[in-house]
């Protein structure tokens, strides 16, 4: 039940670096895209992992968490680029 939601509503989290400026050079496009994609997959196995074991969301190991957490960091940043980019 939670893969199809995950995968539903993790398919917009990498497509917002995606319109970046084509002002940027591609291999930075690359890398941004990239690493949105990396963050988000790596996110959706975690919990994917999480789920199967049947047990709630409270009870991630810290290990979990602090990966999630970097996923969040990660998709963040990029976002963060992505704005900075399109601003200038």
């Amino acid at each position: 039940m939670l893969a199809p939601l995950i995968g539903v509503h993790g398919l917009v989290l990498p497509a917002v670096p995606a319109v970046l400026p084509a002002r940027i050079e591609a291999r930075r496009r690359l890398r941004i895209v990239g690493t949105a994609v990396a963050a988000v997959g790596v996110a959706v196995a975690v919990l994917l992992a999480h789920a199967s074991t049947a047990r709630p969301l409270g009870a991630l190991p810290p290990l979990a968490l602090g990966v999630l957490g970097l996923c969040a960091a990660a998709l963040l940043g990029s976002w963060a680029v992505t704005l900075r980019s399109a601003a200038v």
